[in-house]
């Protein structure tokens, strides 16, 4: 087997051709090794790599992509950070200037079979039940909103006045699962778009920005800036 596409340094794609062996020998396990249950291999057996998909570009064998979905990515060390806690735990940041709504999803990095039956996940992360404020239960598995801040999209002043960073905001790596979902994105970009106009029509770079009028400019746009009203919090 070859390798046609090599468009990457060296060590990408010995990464790639790694994870092609591993789901490779995943699948010829699950198919055909005898410690494996028959209704098992039987369930497995029509699995594979996509047939009518990557089979002129592709890792190792066809079917398998060329390229990799990358979940961790850098981030920028903007002047707010968003963490897992502080999001669901601030009803409303001060400047904030979008709504994201998703939860928390790390995955496992590794799941390993045990001899007595059954498997072990580790890397999964868990989140137990807090009382907020008030006293409330909150469920923090299933807690599915984070305000953003104007200051996770900024780099600190004086560093790069005239960036906005949108995808790669200011957050925690267990944050960032939180809100790299497409819908988030969207509801950052729009709000990053209003930071922009503002600070044109105001003549400034961005990191210089006044809250209060891009919160102007984002309420004439209807854009959702809070879940809950700012007098609540």
């Amino acid at each position: 087997m070859n390798t046609p596409l090599l468009r990457t340094d060296a060590r990408r794609t010995d990464i790639r051709i790694a994870l092609a062996f591993r789901y490779a020998g995943i699948y010829l396990t699950l198919q055909n090794h005898p410690d494996v249950p028959e209704e098992t291999r039987s369930s497995f057996a029509a699995w594979g790599f996509c047939a009518d998909e990557f089979d002129t570009e592709y890792t190792l064998m066809p079917g398998f992509p060329h390229e990799l979905y990358q979940r961790d990515v850098p981030l920028l060390e903007g002047q707010q950070t968003v963490t897992y806690y502080k999001g669901i735990t601030e009803l409303n940041w001060r400047n904030q200037i979008c709504v994201i709504g998703y939860v928390a999803d790390a995955k496992a990095y590794m799941n390993l079979a045990l001899p007595t039956g059954g498997s072990v996940r580790f890397g999964h992360i868990g989140f137990p039940d807090f009382f907020d404020d008030d006293d409330g239960l909150v469920d923090a598995d299933g807690y599915n909103y984070f305000g953003i801040p104007m200051g996770a999209v900024l780099p600190p002043k004086g560093v790069c006045d005239n960036l906005i960073v949108s995808v790669g905001l200011s957050a925690s790596r267990l944050a960032s699962t939180a809100l790299r979902l497409e819908p988030g994105w969207a509801g950052l970009g729009e709000a990053c778009g209003h930071m922009m106009l503002t600070a044109l029509d105001k003549g400034v770079d961005p990191a210089l920005l006044e809250y209060g009028d891009v919160l102007a400019r984002l309420n004439a746009a209807n854009a959702i800036t809070h879940i809950f009203p700012p007098e609540a919090a």
